[in-house]
């Protein structure tokens, strides 16, 4: 019963915050002076959540749907092209290369390694070329041709095909 008076007042507080807020918003944008208009909006206590918003709701997805090409933008296109485009789009570093530390190694049942790195990315061997790997290695992971990746220790010349599976 009090959990139902609780929130029923704080839907009740929150109601009136929100109609009064609009309210100011109303007077600010009947001035007409752009200088006077602008130093009222400047003056309203969220003014920083309102920017970008005709009612005051913000969206929490920091990407603009709008310039992000959709599904169907890029139907059709090569898949390395779609990439590139959305990259561009969305302002994205281009790297062609990482390096971590592993964390945990395992063996899956065809003898070839799993690995776990320090920031969380999960990768498999694809090839069945020895390589000596354990937990605190330091590995560099690089893109290779026709869209494969290639580890190789920081301190060795061997390298591994492997593709990344989280």
């Amino acid at each position: 019963m009090t959990n139902k008076l609780i929130l029923g007042m704080t839907g009740i507080l929150f109601s009136g915050i929100v109609m009064a807020e609009s309210q100011t918003i109303a007077a600010c944008q009947a001035i007409s002076e752009p200088t006077n208009r602008l130093a009222c909006f400047d003056s309203l206590p969220c003014v920083d959540s309102l920017i970008g918003s005709k009612h005051g709701i913000v969206s929490e997805d920091p990407i603009d749907k709008r310039a992000t090409p959709d599904a169907r933008a890029l139907f059709g296109k090569k898949p390395t092209e779609a990439k590139r485009i959305i990259e561009k789009k969305l302002d994205l570093e281009h790297i062609d290369q990482i390096t971590s530390a592993i964390i945990n190694v395992k063996r899956t049942a065809y003898k070839k390694l799993q690995l776990t790195l320090e920031n969380d990315q999960v990768w498999r061997q694809l090839d069945r070329e020895p390589i000596f790997l354990r937990a605190g290695d330091d590995v560099l992971i690089r893109s290779a041709k026709l869209g494969s990746y290639l580890l190789s220790k920081q301190s060795g010349s061997g390298s591994i095909r492997v593709k990344r599976i989280k």
